[in-house]
């Protein structure tokens, strides 16, 4: 809840509000679904997208296997950084993968997907993100997709640009398209939640909270 973080002024005196971390509400059918590819013996690609804050994140991090999950949040530097960064991730599964400096994506890809254990997952956020700086990723991807089928290793790809998720992955002509077995769209919640997020036992201002919150969870 972004909006309880912040200063607010008492008799002059500043208190620091900290940030409420709400539980995690509805998506249970989201949840459920990946969850569900998770346990297939052939693996799988799973795309997660919708409008910023709707907590497309916390959705990951909460199905993600404790021990076999992989979470990597991609963001605007130079593909050598942000291969080192991931490669860091992994690492934290893949005992000695972050201390080699891989030359390119298809190298760093490609050992991952030969020493994946069975049942890893790995979710890299803000996906079109990472390809503005490597825009071959869709087609590596897909061939470590494709040759990966059997191993039961997982793959999770979310993004905030609607537009750049179709077209990565969900236009006919995008290398991915026809691979993921799950693709869900992330909304608002619905109105019902909000009485639980907040904990808010009068109705009243359950609607009053929704009129200036709406279902957007980072709000």
């Amino acid at each position: 809840m972004r909006a309880a973080a912040g200063h607010v002024a008492d008799d002059d005196t500043h208190h620091v509000i900290p940030p409420m971390r709400l539980p995690f509400l509805d998506r249970r059918d989201e949840a459920g679904r990946l969850t569900a590819l998770f346990k297939r013996r052939d693996g799988g690609l799973a795309v997660v997208y919708g409008r910023r804050r709707l907590g497309k994140s916390r959705l990951l991090l909460e199905v993600l296997p404790k021990r076999r999950g992989i979470y990597y949040i991609a963001d605007d530097r130079e593909a050598s950084l942000q291969r080192r960064a991931l490669a860091g991730e992994i690492g934290r599964l893949l005992p000695g993968f972050a201390d080699v400096v891989y030359p390119d994506w298809e190298a760093l890809l490609r050992r991952f997907w030969s020493e994946a254990p069975r049942g890893t997952v790995l979710a890299i956020d803000e996906f079109p993100s990472l390809v503005a700086s490597a825009a071959e990723l869709p087609s590596l991807l897909q061939k470590g997709v494709d040759q990966a089928s059997g191993q039961r290793v997982y793959l999770v790809l979310s993004g905030s640009s609607q537009r750049l998720m179709h077209g990565l992955v969900l236009d006919r002509a995008a290398p991915l398209f026809g691979r993921a077995r799950e693709i869900l769209r992330i909304g608002p919640l619905p109105a019902g939640y909000i009485r639980q997020g907040l904990s808010l036992r009068d109705p009243v201002r359950a609607i009053e909270s929704f009129a200036v919150w709406g279902g957007v969870p980072r709000y």
